[in-house]
Parts: structure tokens; C-alpha cells; sequence
């Protein structure tokens, strides 16, 4: 036949009347009928479809035309011109490809809805595991009619389950970001909830000394940490499982935090998503450790913009000097500002970190004595070591405030002040 043929419509028609024909040698339902041609028109649901097919096929029928098809397709169906057809079984028979599981779709549903029901959430994703079976016996229908315009089983039940679960929960599918995943498994009978994680931004300020960042050193060595300072309420509101910390840098455990550094923070397996931050602050401010600000819902975007952050930093250094020092002396650590600062991993981390040299740069530095000790406030790059950029870590830092003034320097409190704004 020529291209131009089936540019026609009667006699494309034709040909998706043939096909449907063919498909109805075998028993199937309107949706195993309609999926075949699921990728032709739209507006139409595969039942739609199936039944407008399976009644053009009867009318063919009924006007003589000779197909070869299951009578049972036809239960139900009054022929007037074709007396071979007067005489069809009047309830139709399970179908062969999906054994009457279309006909459950409600109680599938229903079931899903019962299971969800104890979890927060404004959306969802549907997916279904099929058995073995149910594969076999569509692979054997697509065998005898192709695959040209169908839709597989497993698509068509995930968005028909997904539709009734929205009318049902009145929350609604998202195949990008869903909160909760819900797997109908048909081969074990299960239903099984997964939640996706739930992510909340804020900034911390760190009031007390000797607190890790994250929880990879508490119990044993360290009695909390700023992850569980808010981590655990966070567990309490929302019925976690647990967390993991997404800070923007870190100050020393001996550091203190007097500038709100940014954080996200992943909870894992949450039962519920509507959290009170106002009584989180309140619950995380009550051991004065730890104070929490700027609270929301986040994103896993967020953890990435902050996780690739380098804002420069503001620190108050209280220094320790081997000896005293004359005013005369100190100005010449002005000789810092917009030098560039080679550092090697510090002594006190190259057990953890790699051997490397680093290039910082001083942006600002003040100073003032105070007492018998030396106050120094720094502005510096990002990744600048301070402590190191005091003492000169054995030489392992040049120039140095120790190596300026040529008496050995030690930070005895260290402060960050002040944190660089990103854009998030």
C-alpha cells in the first residue's frame, strides 16, 4: 500500500479496527483493550478507549464484517443483522492479561489511602510491583499485536491508583518531589510507605564551648553536639528516625558561634511535616547551648548552595604571648591585610585530613591588648586556619602573627563574629 493510503482517515480507521480486532481474540477487559492504543488521542482514559474500540469492532461485526474474535469480548452486546452473534454469554469472563485487577482498582485504593493515613503530607507517588504472571501474559498480548501505541500495565495502575488516592486523601501526586513514595506491591499483597526525607533551614548560633558540629564524636568523646542540640527536638515534633547535618563550614569544638551560620537539616523517615519553629526554638534554646533562627522547609537545592558556600568569615582571636610585646611591634602586623597566606593542613587535624598547602588571604585585622593578652579580630577568606594563622603551626603557616612579632603566639579563646551573607 502507498504512504498516501493511510493518510486517509477511513483508512487509518481501518487499520486501528483491525487491530482491535485482533487484540480481541483474546478475552480482555476495556483497559487492557484501550492501553494498547494509550499513546494515540488524548482526553481519553484507557477504559474510554477500550470501549469505543470494542463497540466499533461489535458494529463491524454486525455488518458482516468477518473477525476473528473471543465472543466472551461481547457479553452483554445485542447484534441485530449477524445471527452467529445473537446468542453471547450475558456476563463476561475475567480478562486474560490483567485477571480482572482493573475491576479492584477502588479497594486498591482504599487500602493505600488506610495506609497513608498516619503520615503528613501533601503529596505523593504512586508505584506498583507486578507479578511475574501479570508481566508474562501482557508480554504474550504485545507478542500477537505489538507494541506501537501501548501503554505498559505498570504505568496505567499507577496513574489510575494515584487519581482515586487524590480524591480520596484530597492531596495530590508529584512524580519530581514527593513527600511519601507508596509501593503496591500485587505480587506479595503489601503496601509498603516509604516517607522521603524532610529538610529544614535555619541559622545557629553557638553559645557554648566544646561542642562538635555533628554527632560523629558524642557519645563517647563528647556529651552532645549542635546536630543533636537540634536534631533531637526535631525528632520529637515530626517522629523521625534520625538526622544528618548539612552546615555551611564549622567552627572549631572550642569555638564559639556568635554569628547565625546556615544549616540544613535532613530528617529521616518523618511521620509528620507541619512543624511549630517557634516552639523548636524555644525547645532547643532551653539547654543554652544552642539558639536557632530564620527556621523553614528547605530542599536537597539548598544543601548543595550550601555546601558549596565560601563566605568569608570574621573572627576575635584572644592571644596568648610568649613575652611582652611593644606597640611599636604590633603595628606591623598591618603587613597582613591582603597578603596571601600559605598554609599546610594544620598539626592538629593531619590525622584526618590530607597533607596539603593552601592559599588564604587576610582581609582585615585589628588588634588591641587586653589585660596581658592580645585581641585580634580577623577578616579572612574562606578555609582560612586561624589558630595556625596565630601561632604559625611549626612553620606550617607563613607569615604568621607569631613569626611578625617573633614571639611564640597562642589562641586562648577563639570566636567567629561574623559570617559573609549567600545568596540561597
Amino acid at each position: 500500500m502507498s504512504n498516501d493510503f493511510f493518510k486517509s482517515p477511513v483508512a487509518l480507521f481501518c487499520c486501528m479496527l483491525e487491530l482491535a480486532a485482533k487484540i480481541l481474540k483474546h478475552n480482555v477487559c476495556e483497559h487492557c483493550l484501550g492501553r494498547q492504543f494509550g499513546q494515540l488521542g488524548s482526553g481519553f482514559n484507557n477504559a474510554e478507549r477500550g470501549k469505543a474500540l470494542r463497540t466499533s469492532v461489535a458494529l463491524a461485526i454486525d455488518s458482516h464484517k468477518k473477525f476473528d474474535v473471543d465472543p466472551n469480548n461481547f457479553a452483554g452486546y445485542r447484534f441485530r443483522q449477524n445471527q452467529e452473534f445473537e446468542k453471547l454469554p450475558k456476563e463476561k469472563k475475567a480478562c486474560e492479561v490483567c485477571n480482572g485487577l482493573f475491576e479492584n482498582l477502588d479497594k486498591l485504593a482504599e487500602r493505600v489511602a488506610k495506609q497513608t493515613s498516619k503520615y503528613e503530607f501533601e503529596n505523593f507517588l504512586v508505584g506498583t510491583q507486578i507479578s511475574d504472571d501479570l508481566l508474562k501474559r501482557e508480554e504474550k498480548l504485545w507478542e500477537s499485536v505489538g507494541i506501537d501505541y501501548t501503554e505498559p500495565l505498570r504505568g496505567e495502575l499507577n496513574r489510575e491508583i494515584g487519581k482515586r488516592l487524590e480524591k480520596l486523601t484530597g492531596k495530590r501526586a508529584d512524580l519530581k518531589k514527593p513527600n511519601i513514595t507508596v509501593l503496591l506491591d500485587l505480587e506479595k499483597n503489601k503496601v509498603i510507605v516509604t516517607t522521603n526525607p524532610l529538610f529544614v533551614f535555619g541559622g545557629y548560633e553557638k553559645i557554648k564551648r566544646g561542642i562538635p558540629q555533628s554527632k560523629w564524636g558524642t557519645p563517647h568523646k563528647y556529651p552532645t553536639s549542635i546536630e543533636e542540640e537540634i536534631g533531637k527536638p526535631l525528632l520529637k515534633l515530626t517522629g523521625g528516625k534520625d538526622t544528618k547535618f548539612h552546615g555551611m563550614g564549622r567552627e572549631d569544638i572550642d569555638a564559639l558561634c556568635l554569628d547565625w551560620r546556615p544549616f540544613v537539616i535532613e530528617i529521616e523517615k518523618p511521620i509528620k511535616r507541619v512543624i511549630d519553629f517557634k516552639k523548636l526554638q524555644k525547645l532547643v534554646a532551653k539547654n543554652k547551648k544552642v539558639l536557632v533562627s530564620q527556621l523553614k522547609i528547605s530542599d536537597m537545592e539548598t544543601v548543595r548552595k550550601i555546601k558549596a558556600a565560601a563566605p568569608d568569615k570574621t573572627y576575635r582571636a584572644l592571644v596568648q604571648l610568649g613575652k611582652p610585646v611593644k606597640q611599636s611591634d604590633l603595628k606591623k602586623l598591618k603587613s597582613l591585610v591582603g597578603q596571601t597566606i600559605q598554609q599546610k593542613t594544620p598539626n592538629r587535624v593531619l590525622h584526618r585530613r590530607a597533607d596539603l598547602q593552601r592559599k588564604r588571604v587576610v582581609k582585615g585585622l585589628k588588634w588591641k591588648m587586653k589585660g596581658k593578652s592580645l585581641e585580634i579580630v580577623v577578616q579572612g577568606s574562606a578555609g582560612l586556619y586561624i589558630k595556625e594563622l596565630i601561632s604559625g603551626d611549626e612553620g606550617r603557616t607563613k607569615p604568621s602573627v607569631s613569626e611578625i612579632l617573633g614571639v611564640p603566639a597562642k589562641v586562648k579563646e577563639l570566636d567567629v563574629i561574623k559570617i559573609g551573607k549567600i545568596k540561597l
